[in-house]
């Protein structure tokens, strides 16, 4: 009798870790079954990078960092990283695991927004809604003040740029607009031609190297801000670095406007060439590439070109001019 009680005990044991076994199994092929329908949710992407186009991620994507310039930013999703904007708003309705920054915009944390580090706006201002937070501080650096909050400057920046803009001719503000850059290009080819043309000169000698090295510089610029966003010394440095680096990229924009003029004028024979006649023809070619929607896709690469011209002539080649 005691035998088969302990024949029924150890059957019913045996059973028992059988069924537990199977139990644990299918919780553990749950879990994996949910934690790939959870990675498949969400859409992985790497770094984030655009030049005069705005950014959005969306609800089920994830990203490591993003950058913009000149482009609106609108995070819905993840960002691993840090957000980086120079010219435009950056709105956050998701999850920011680091830094945002921008300059010459603003911040704005929508509801239920989450920014982990810090939210700095140089020359912008963090707006915050209710139910937002952000982990970090909270910094606003004001370098340049706002002129169009005073009577007198109202709508400044619209009308100096497009005076044409209420009249609603938008080709005469075209014209207006490429005047205004001609004369600031004839200014500097006045002010310094030798460099100019020493600068033209190596965008057509070395012209992959160039653009190597002004792809590199323009992408590791971020990552040099935002380690300078990082610490409060660093913070009054970002706005000098980015100014030199726009005065390095137009300074670079105009050594490739000469250089396009240049060939131009080279395949069709002109001898008698002025600095300004030079300039105005490069000047013509490349408002003709930005108003052509194909031919646009192409002015990133003059810019990095140019970027790198300078760059290389300044630090890096041992000739001058």
């Amino acid at each position: 009798m005691r035998i088969k009680k302990k024949i029924i005990a150890q059957n019913c044991l045996k059973q028992l870790t059988l069924n537990s076994i199977i139990l644990i199994l299918i919780c553990c092929s749950f879990f994996m079954i949910d934690r790939s329908f959870a990675a498949e949710a969400f859409l992985k992407k790497d770094i984030l990078f655009e030049i005069n186009e705005n950014i959005i991620l969306q609800e089920n994507e994830i990203a490591s960092n993003i950058f913009s310039l000149n482009g609106q930013i609108e995070v819905n999703g993840i960002v691993e990283g840090s957000v980086f904007s120079i010219g435009k708003p950056v709105y956050i309705k998701g999850l920011v695991e680091e830094n945002v920054i921008v300059l010459a915009g603003d911040i704005v944390l929508l509801e239920n927004s989450s920014v982990r580090g810090n939210a700095i706006a140089i020359n912008g201002d963090v707006l915050q809604s209710y139910g937002s937070m952000v982990w970090g501080g909270i910094k606003e650096v004001k370098i340049i003040p706002d002129l169009s909050k005073f009577p007198l400057f109202k709508n400044v920046n619209k009308f100096s740029w497009h005076p044409f803009y209420y009249l609603e001719l938008p080709i005469l503000s075209l014209v207006f607009q490429f005047i205004t850059k001609l004369f600031l290009a004839i200014f500097f080819v006045l002010l310094m031609p030798n460099k100019i043309m020493y600068y033209a000169r190596s965008v057509q000698e070395r012209p992959w190297k160039n653009l190597f090295l002004g792809i590199i510089v323009l992408f590791s610029m971020p990552i040099l801000i935002i380690f300078l966003g990082l610490t409060i010394l660093g913070i009054p440095l970002i706005p000098i670095l980015i100014l030199l680096s726009l005065f390095i990229g137009y300074l670079g924009g105009l050594a490739i406007k000469y250089a396009l003029g240049d060939i131009l004028l080279n395949k069709i024979n002109i001898k008698n060439k002025s600095p300004i006649l030079i300039m105005f023809i490069g000047l013509l070619i490349l408002e003709l590439f930005m108003i052509t929607p194909i031919l646009r896709i192409i002015l990133p690469v003059f810019y990095f070109l140019g970027l790198g011209t300078i760059i290389n002539n300044l630090f890096f080649s041992k000739e001058r001019e």
